[in-house]
């Protein structure tokens, strides 16, 4: 077993992306996680990503970390994800807005736990 799937669907579906990136199919893309304050870490899960996308690691510091649904983002990471060919644009904005809204979330949530 591989992440709760039969190691050789796990390995199947791997290979399947690589090729996939390596044909041009995908594009890897940079998404900065800003340093905003009040921001807080938040795990992977948390997030609502976008279909078509594929969160593959996280670049913190000088580490790259393999996310998992429990891995904790947070602010100053910078996110590698894989996307349809020629939308790049697209799916940064996407998000990065996903993220703001995440941030409000926990924002708001922080707020009524404190009263």
């Amino acid at each position: 077993m591989l992440n709760g799937q039969p190691i050789y669907t796990a390995l199947k579906d791997r290979l399947r992306v690589a090729q996939l990136v390596g044909n041009g199919h995908l594009d890897e893309i940079q998404v900065p996680v800003l340093e905003i304050p009040g921001a807080s870490a938040f795990q992977v899960h948390s997030l609502d990503w976008p279909s078509e996308s594929l969160l593959i690691s996280i670049q913190r510091g000088e580490r790259r970390v393999i996310p998992h649904g429990n891995t904790i983002i947070r602010p100053g990471d910078i996110l590698i994800l894989l996307v349809p060919n020629g939308q790049v644009g697209h799916y940064k904005a996407l998000i990065t807005t996903r993220l703001g809204r995440l941030y409000e979330k926990i924002a708001r949530d922080t707020t009524s736990n404190d009263t």
